[in-house]
């Protein structure tokens, strides 16, 4: 093969500013040895550099000269560390690479994150391999001319800077392309963007921010600060914030006052990293609609939930709640999660839901309210709600919606349920009522009436409607009956009761109780009176019949009290009579028989001496007997004289003078600490002197014997006297008859005694207005208990 002679090489430009990206390309080609070592590539990288480097060494092999230089097969053995990659593959081919096949891996490249230094150290190590081979040869005869080697480097070297300086030039292409492509789409964003340089400046401005804060010169917002620019006072300090954390911030509402009035934003922000330094990317998105639009929703959210009747929202299509208030929650227990997850089929009975459907239809075409319908609601424990539903169509947008608002009705039916109750209560009480009650008008006309009264005065109620209260009241009672109503009328009294007679229709008068009230508005107008008649005619008769009978009665009484005081006048006489002239000859009976026994005891024999002694013994008890009723007659007749009397000093007198009487005798008494009374000291001395004196005589057969007067009180605190003793007693069933006269329990011969003195006490006792009763048995003693039915006015003490 003929040597190539290279007689000059072609001249190499340094390729365009920027080209290589502030690297310098020109210098790394003219320097090839200074890239040769291998170390010069960072770990990682030198795979994707190789790839790089065997195309553009491809490229270099199609040249003409080199490919006359090197015909095929020659560099199998002779060119080992060529065999790396993709170069071996490509020695056998004819027809180079495609540039596309070239951007593509200067893509992959880029992608990598690799320098094109890198790139040309790969390339270099290639070439290196090369010159070797061209100088050194497979053998003696394949030696080059001086300098024709290099001559061929360099024309491969020239090739390849073209290659590399087309990719270069296409990757510029792209990015000028790829900004334009950005600037476009920053400037047709729909949300206003800034970007910010570190001191919070703003550095650019799409279109949609101008328009949203009013900018129409781009210049005219370029460098002012973020705040000036947007208005909005919390953004300079959410902007630094980012800015400082190298972070971001996502979806902030912020807010700014327009001439329109507030109007809120969103803001996304996001520190980023450039060759100048940290920029900030601020986009807002103006959301016042939309937050105006919850607010409003808000606001008819909480109008709505304070509303007394339960509120839905309701897509008939779908047939869910689209919205509830908190009525709705309440009356039917469940919370909002849940209820929105129901629709009105879920609230109602199954059997309605068909006529449901038909009913929102209907109402979603005619597009305006429904008519007002009762329905039975279902809570949420089974119970059911009665309500009043008004519906009315709603189109939010292309959807169409009802509204439907459910008044409870619990209460309203119970209280018209208790409203019927009271006025069935009140006409059955109005109609059924023993006595008469009508409605009068203020001039006199009757307006209703019941039929008790139409039956006390015998008209029927068309009769008395026809007719005026004055046209039936007698001629005789109906001057007091106006004076009444006149004052009434005049709010001088508010009701008023009388007895009054009513003419009835047959001509007859009838008495009857009237009471009547006035019933005003809320004025205080005068609108009806209410009038009750009472049918007294029957009473009335009565009472005229009773008042004639108590007359003569009363006549009657007078008639036998005067006879009774003429009585009592005779036998008061007739006793004083008889006792003195009874006591006239018994002192001469009982004076002769002593002066029998006397002159005479010698000549009688023991049987005429007993008759003797048996008559003085008669005499002596005639005189007691005649003594004891002069007393009873002097107690039934003499004047009552209240003055204090202290009991226990009479008694203790009185006992000190029966024991002085038989000494012989053992008795002891007891006085207990009484009350000084208000009573008849001479009257009150006789009847504790019988009472004292029967004691003493009654326990004469005891060894030794016991008498009390004691205290006791009743129920109402007024002191009761007791004489106790424990002697010969009675029976229990003949206490009743101890007081009556001549009534003696025992033997003469034992207890003597004439029957009158307990008889005596009781009459003392009634006259004070007090009582007495007595308790005893056989052999246990007896108990007198008795009251004066005077005031206790102090207190005596005898030990």
């Amino acid at each position: 093969m003929a040597p190539v002679v290279v007689d000059e090489l072609p001249r190499l430009e340094p390729p365009a500013a920027g080209k290589l990206a502030g690297e310098s390309a020109y210098a790394s080609f003219l320097g090839l040895d200074e890239f040769s070592s291998p170390d010069f590539a960072p770990p990682g990288a030198a795979p994707e550099a190789d790839v790089l480097a065997d195309l553009l060494f491809d490229r270099c092999l199609a040249t003409a000269p080199l490919r006359q230089l090197l015909a095929e097969g020659q560099w199998d053995g002779s060119m080992p560390q060529l065999e790396c990659g993709r170069f071996g593959a490509l020695l056998g081919r004819k027809d180079p690479p495609a540039p596309a096949e070239l951007r593509e891996a200067g893509h992959s490249l880029r992608r990598a994150g690799l320098n094109p230094g890198w790139v040309l150290a790969a390339y270099g190590h290639h070439l290196d391999a090369l010159l070797g081979a061209l100088e050194g040869g497979a053998g003696e005869d394949r030696s080059l001319p001086a300098g024709a080697a290099r001559s061929l480097v360099k024309i491969a070297l020239a090739d390849a800077a073209q290659v590399l300086d087309a990719y270069l030039e296409s990757q510029a292409e792209r990015a000028a392309q790829a900004e334009r492509q950005l600037r476009v789409l920053f400037q047709a964003m729909p949300a206003g963007v800034l970007v910010l340089n570190h001191e919070l400046k703003v550095l650019r401005a799409n279109v949609a921010f101008m328009r949203m804060f009013g900018w129409v010169i781009a210049r005219e917002v370029l460098g002012r600060g973020v705040g000036e620019a947007t208005r909005i006072g919390e953004l300079p300090g959410i902007v630094d914030a980012v800015l400082l954390a190298r972070g971001k911030a996502h979806d902030l509402r912020v807010f700014r006052q327009g001439e329109d009035g507030r109007r809120a934003y969103t803001c996304d922000s996001e520190a980023v990293a450039g060759e100048g330094g940290t920029a900030v990317l601020v986009m807002l998105r103006d959301v016042t609609e939309r937050y105006r639009q919850r607010e409003a929703a808000e606001r008819l959210r909480a109008a709505t939930d304070l509303s007394h009747d339960a509120m839905f929202l309701v897509d008939p299509q779908a047939l869910h709640f689209a919205a509830v208030n908190a009525t709705a929650c309440k009356v039917l227990g469940y919370s909002r999660k849940e209820l929105l997850a129901l629709g009105p089929q879920d609230i109602i009975a199954e059997a309605e839901i068909g006529r449901l459907e038909q009913a929102y239809a209907t109402l979603a075409a005619a597009g305006e309210a429904g008519e007002i319908a009762v329905a039975r609601l279902l809570r949420r424990d089974g119970s059911s709600l009665p309500v009043e539903l008004a519906q009315r169509a709603l189109r939010v947008g292309e959807q169409q919606l009802v509204v439907v608002a459910a008044r409870d009705l619990s209460e309203r039916q119970e209280a018209e349920s208790r409203l019927r109750q009271s006025e069935e209560m009140y006409r059955e009480t109005f109609e059924h009522t023993a006595v008469g009650i009508a409605h009068v008008a203020c001039d006199g006309r009757w307006l209703r009436m019941n039929e008790r009264l139409c039956e006390i005065v015998g008209y029927s109620r068309d009769e008395l409607l026809q007719k005026t209260f004055q046209d039936i009241t007698h001629p005789e009672d109906l001057e007091a009956d106006l004076e009444f109503v006149a004052a009434m009328l005049r709010g001088d009294i508010q009701r008023y009761s009388m007895e009054k007679r009513y003419v009835r229709k047959n001509g007859e008068a009838v008495w009857i109780l009237l009471t009547v009230s006035l019933l005003r508005d809320e004025a205080g107008a005068p609108r009806h009176f209410i009038a009750v008649v009472k049918d007294i005619h029957a009473g009335k008769l009565a009472q005229e019949e009773h008042r004639a009978l108590l007359a003569t009665l009363e006549q009657r009484v007078a008639e036998r009290t005067a006879a009774l005081e003429t009585a009592n006048h005779d036998l008061e006489a007739f006793a004083y009579s008889v006792s003195h002239d009874l006591r006239a000859p018994l002192r001469s009976v009982g004076g002769f028989a002593k002066a029998l026994e006397m002159s005479y005891r010698s000549a009688l024999d023991e049987l005429g001496a007993g008759y003797v002694q048996r008559l003085v013994q008669a005499v002596t008890r005639m005189d007691l007997l005649i003594e004891d009723l002069l007393r009873l007659a002097r107690a039934g007749k003499a004047p009552v004289r209240r003055v204090p009397v202290d009991l226990a000093a009479l008694a203790d007198e009185m006992l000190h003078r029966l024991a002085a009487a038989e000494p012989q005798r053992r008795v002891h008494w007891s006085i207990a600490t009484l009350p000084l009374v208000e009573a008849d000291a001479g009257l009150t001395g006789v009847a504790l002197e019988n009472l004292l004196g029967n004691a003493w005589k009654f326990t004469a057969g005891r060894a030794v014997a016991h008498i009390s007067l004691a205290l006791e009180r009743d129920d109402s605190g007024q002191p009761v006297f007791v004489v106790r003793d424990d002697g010969a007693g009675f029976p229990p069933e003949r206490a009743a008859h101890l007081f009556q006269p001549f009534q003696r329990l025992h033997d003469d011969a034992e207890y003597p005694g004439s029957g009158i003195g307990l008889a005596t006490v009781a009459r003392v006792v009634e006259r004070h207005g007090g009582r007495i009763w007595a308790e005893g048995r056989p052999n246990e003693g007896a108990a007198f208990r008795f009251t004066l039915g005077g005031q206790a006015s102090g207190s005596a003490c005898r030990e």
